[in-house]
């Protein structure tokens, strides 16, 4: 086993693992080799944005170099843990690619949780550093609140500021480093659960696994070079980071466009300055951009994901004639299974429905209350 595997980590059986590999579902190499593929055949197109910058592929991958070398160089190595809890914006997307590139296992925690979550999180994971923002938020310190799980967490060793500042010292001031070359096997990153009771639950996903499902929820999602995805929800989540999300975008050479947050002060000033054509909500924000008043800022979305929670059938049926795109329901896990309807579905079924599974390899089993599997239409 390798030792920078964590301790309660359950490898792939082996029957499994070798019916994905000889079908070619892994291709046991680094996400990078998807993500960065675009960039290496131009560089020069728009590839990310926020609030206060742009980046074409060129310049948004030489950053994720950069900062990779300043991990490095502060004494993060291959295999360490990061626990990552910062705001959208392109500072997001630069440190999570950059673990990737240094080889750090980033660990996705979310900008709700708070001193008790964190210190479970550092602590399960034996994190090595937590990565937050400058930047307060209403009730809360994020840099004192870092603090607090470093004291609290042993392994915790350094506090890095909105990704790029570790003691007042820049990181993306150490040149540029060579990319970590992962094997598929290996730990890629953990995301949190969504459970809305106890502490998160930590999920491991590995090279091979998250790039499948990147892969397959690009292809239900029709991705490509011309796809523009707006960032609403907060991007550890697994929806918008990777189904088909932002890694999604970056793999294909499309643009992905971070929203501060899914309110219209958040996101429709960007929406109709730079014109996305996807985005990922939960029922809520489907509905509040739906009764907007200011909605026609959204008119360049040609399909919005809806998941996270069931859509009332009565609500589905008003997202087109409301917002002009394509509904798509999703349902699924951060463990990996994912359900879509299809964007050539029939409108009963994209109303009605939260789709059919992802891949041809996921196994569905439906029981009743004694635990004993249901005929067809129950």
């Amino acid at each position: 086993r390798d030792p920078r595997m964590l301790k309660g980590f359950v490898e792939w059986p082996e029957d499994f693992a070798s019916l994905f590999r000889d079908a070619g579902v892994w291709r046991d190499e680094s996400m990078l080799v998807d993500l960065q593929a675009p960039a290496l055949v131009d560089p020069s197109p728009l590839a990310l944005i926020d609030a206060n910058a742009t980046l074409n592929r060129g310049a948004m991958w030489t950053a994720v170099a950069q900062r990779a070398a300043g991990l490095r160089s502060i004494g993060l190595n291959v295999g360490d843990r990061l626990v990552i809890q910062l705001p959208n914006s392109n500072n997001f997307v630069i440190t999570f690619l950059a673990c990737l590139w240094a080889g750090v296992i980033p660990v996705m925690a979310l900008p709700g949780h708070r001193r008790g979550e964190l210190i479970h999180v550092a602590h399960t994971t034996a994190a090595k550093g937590i990565c937050v923002s400058s930047q307060p938020a209403p009730d809360v310190d994020f840099l004192d609140l870092a603090g607090q799980v470093a004291k609290e967490v042993p392994s915790v060793e350094y506090v890095i500021e909105d990704g790029s500042h570790y003691l007042q010292m820049s990181l993306d001031d150490y040149g540029r480093a060579p990319m970590y070359e992962a094997q598929g096997c290996e730990i890629a990153l953990f995301l949190l659960s969504g459970g809305t009771t106890g502490l998160p639950k930590l999920i491991a996903r590995t090279h091979n696994d998250y790039a499948y499902n990147i892969r397959t929820s690009s292809d239900v999602t029709e991705l490509g070079p011309h796809s523009r995805y707006l960032v609403a929800l907060p991007a550890g989540h697994n929806f918008p980071l990777g189904c088909p999300g932002l890694l999604g975008t970056i793999s294909h050479g499309g643009v992905v466009i971070m929203a501060s947050s899914p309110s219209e002060k958040g996101a429709f000033g960007l929406a109709r300055q730079h014109l996305p054509t996807l985005s990922s909500v939960v029922p809520a924000i489907a509905i509040s951009w739906m009764q907007s008043e200011a909605r026609d800022a959204l008119s360049s979305l040609t399909v919005l994901q809806v998941g996270g929670a069931r859509l009332n059938p009565e609500v589905a049926q008003q997202v087109k004639p409301r917002l002009g795109c394509t509904l798509q329901q999703v349902f699924g896990m951060a463990e990996g299974l994912l359900n879509y309807t299809h964007l050539d579905d029939p409108d009963h079924v994209i109303i009605g429905t939260q789709g059919r599974k992802g891949s041809s390899f996921d196994e569905i089993k439906i029981v009743d209350e004694d635990d004993h599997p249901v005929p067809l239409g129950q």
